[in-house]
């Protein structure tokens, strides 16, 4: 006994040693990994303006190049096609998609591969005391090799899991239709913004020359008057009012010249032309202004089938009603399943291999006290999701409503404005040919055709209004103009898909592209 005191006493000698290194080796590892933190790595000038000329090259590196005079119809092509926003609500719903795939997965079980190796410098010797007597065996004995290999494949399956995986897959593949809806939503604005751009910029291309004209002719007459009035030539009273009514014309035409400027470079960063890019529009042969052949009742059933906006909400009603099932599925007990087949390289083993079973159930019991709550969030979040959806119907058939009216509005507003704008163009002519005999003062020719111009700004901007109010109204159904479907790769099927549906609208047809809802399928019946 003696004799194994004395080895217990070196042992514990020997361990204190090893400890003291053990501790020196773990504070020199410290330092090391100190060395190794990591500091804030900001970009350079240099990278960060070769990244600016990256991503500017990159903005317009797919657009097919624009080599004739830009219609309507493929000016919202390209929108659908380039648009960086659009772009994004792809991408968005990509995404969705890869991670429902993901959620899929997530509903497995656990499949398991583990290998490993380890050496020891000792082998894995102890002594045994006995329980009684309290005996300690002389000599150590271990039951393992040194080196020492082991491998297992286990399978594991927990019930709780799978059902909470499954219920947020179906929670993902309804987020994956709400990136649909988005992306629909998103289109369709931009269909209505590329509408109005072109118009006012095609009113722009063609009002800008003569407004420019216009202004020079009245710079050089209000020029030549004060000449006028600095030699004396005349009364200086008729002459400041002269000089004062010019520039009252060239303020009012600088300012219509001002917003009409931007009007094409608004277009061509919605279609995503490069920077710069000069194009030109092409007139289109006829303007329409189609009558509104549906009834109120069937576009308001229309709009609340397929606005992407009341079909979002569902979807997350969906979602919130599926976190209530999931909340009530923790109320209960995991239970898992294991299996595994195992190998070993110990040759002290009497079996190297082997294969094991067995069921474990775990139980969190403060779930208990959790989850009614949890559950009564979710429940709340059910009817929130309900109430808004609610709310959103009715402010649908409001918009739907309202857009049907300010369309008819705009109509009669533009139907003025032409008949207005015919009065103020034969003004002009009789002026005109007044002024060629000297009849007529140069100011009030001036004047006259200020309000000439004048006149057919408010005929286009009444043309505008309407066709931005039938816009607007198409939102408000939700109409797709291209089905969502579509692949959108190709910008002469695009454009011919736009095409077809524009004609049909713009012909009256507007019941062709919508296919009203029957009433009775609405109502249940």
């Amino acid at each position: 006994m003696l004799v194994l005191a004395r080895e217990k006493s070196s042992a514990r000698r020997g361990f204190g040693l090893r400890n003291v290194v053990c501790s020196a080796k773990v504070a020199a590892l410290a330092i090391v990994l100190g060395g190794c933190a990591i500091a804030p790595n900001p970009l350079s000038l240099s990278e960060q303006t070769q990244r600016a000329f990256t991503d500017v090259a990159r903005i317009s590196a797919d657009a097919v190049p624009l080599t004739k005079p830009l219609t309507l119809d493929e000016a919202i092509a390209r929108g659908l096609l380039y648009n960086l926003d659009a772009k994004v609500q792809i991408m968005d719903q990509a995404l969705q998609g890869a991670q429902l795939s993901v959620a899929n997965l997530n509903m497995l079980p656990t499949l398991a591969a583990n290998a490993g190796y380890t050496i020891r410098t000792t082998p894995n010797a102890s002594v045994s005391e006995t329980l009684f007597t309290g005996e300690v065996s002389e000599d150590p004995s271990f039951s393992e090799d040194r080196d020492l290999g082991t491998a297992d494949l286990t399978f594991t399956w927990n019930v709780l899991d799978f059902g909470l995986s499954y219920y947020r897959a179906k929670q993902q593949a309804d987020r994956v239709l709400i990136a649909l809806e988005r992306r629909r939503r998103v289109i369709n604005n931009l269909n209505q913004q590329i509408e109005t751009a072109y118009w006012e910029a095609l009113i722009a291309q063609d009002l800008l020359p003569r407004i420019d004209r216009l202004i020079r002719e009245a710079e050089v007459t209000e020029q030549r008057s004060a000449r006028t009035e600095a030699e004396g030539l005349d009364s200086r009273l008729a002459t400041l009012e002269f000089r004062r009514n010019l520039l009252q014309i060239v303020n009012s035409l600088k300012s219509v010249k001002s917003d009409l400027a931007v009007s094409k470079a608004r277009l061509a960063s919605l279609i995503n032309l490069p920077p710069g890019t000069a194009f030109r529009l092409a007139t289109p042969r006829h303007r329409h202004l189609p009558a509104i052949n549906i009834s109120l009742r069937d576009l308001q059933v229309y709009s609340l089938v397929h606005r992407p906006e009341v079909r979002e909400e569902v979807y997350q009603g969906r979602i919130s009603k599926e976190t209530v099932n999931q909340e009530i599925l923790k109320l209960f007990p995991g239970l898992s399943i294991i299996a595994s087949v195992n190998a070993s390289t110990d040759s002290l083993l009497f079996y190297n291999s082997w294969a094991d079973a067995g069921v474990r159930a775990t139980w969190n019991l403060f779930d208990l006290l959790r989850g009614p709550r949890s559950s009564k969030a979710a429940e709340l979040q059910v009817d929130l999701s309900e109430a808004r959806r609610l709310a959103l119907t009715a402010a649908v058939l409001v918009q739907v409503s309202i857009g049907v009216t300010e369309y008819t509005a705009s109509i009669e507003t533009f139907n003025s404005a032409k008949k207005l704008n015919g009065i103020e163009q034969e003004l002009l002519r009789i002026t005109q040919q007044s002024a060629a005999a000297e009849d007529v003062p140069e100011l009030e020719r001036i004047q006259r055709s200020a309000q000439a111009i004048a006149g057919e700004l408010a005929r286009e901007n009444g043309f505008v209004a309407a066709r931005v109010a039938l816009a607007q109204l198409l939102t408000a159904l939700g109409l797709d103009l291209v089905p969502t479907d579509h692949s959108f790769v190709d910008l002469a099927s695009t454009t011919k898909m736009v095409t077809d549906a524009r004609y049909a609208i713009n012909h009256g047809k507007l019941s062709n592209v919508i296919r009203a809802i029957e009433p009775q399928v609405v109502a249940g019946n």
